[in-house]
């Protein structure tokens, strides 16, 4: 692989198809990908197709993953790790909206579905 100068470009893989959905289309938003390419100077491409969890790849297949390439080992690297944090943001976000919308739906105090009364009464010698 020769950039126009005629050096060799150096890439990477990052794993994205265990990711949810919400967080692996953050990481492929047109702003990361211009983000990337101007503060890192690497190129991202995507590889392989979804593959839900607990399948297998189709014969000749790959889950999906994306390719960071750049000039040098350290700008990849470092594409990489601001790649896995934006995946990794994304993923906090959906799992703490998850826990809310669990939460409002178990009666919204916290309590996984504890009635308020109780609640309250929990430490003040009821049911001892």
């Amino acid at each position: 692989m020769g950039g126009a100068s005629g050096k060799a470009r150096v890439s990477q893989e990052l794993a994205i198809n265990a990711y949810p959905k919400a967080a692996r289309s953050r990481a492929l938003r047109q702003e990361t990908m211009q983000n990337i390419s101007e503060w890192f100077g690497c190129g991202v491409v995507t590889t392989g197709i979804y593959v839900p969890l607990g399948r297998k790849p189709p014969v000749g297949q790959k889950p999906l993953a994306l390719v960071v390439e750049g000039d040098s080992e350290l700008s990849v690297r470092r594409a990489r790790a601001e790649l896995r944090r934006v995946l990794d943001e994304a993923t906090e976000a959906v799992d703490e909206e998850r826990f809310s919308l669990e939460s409002a739906m178990a009666g919204g105090n916290g309590m996984g579905g504890t009635s308020a009364a109780v609640a309250q009464g929990m430490g003040q010698g009821y049911g001892k």
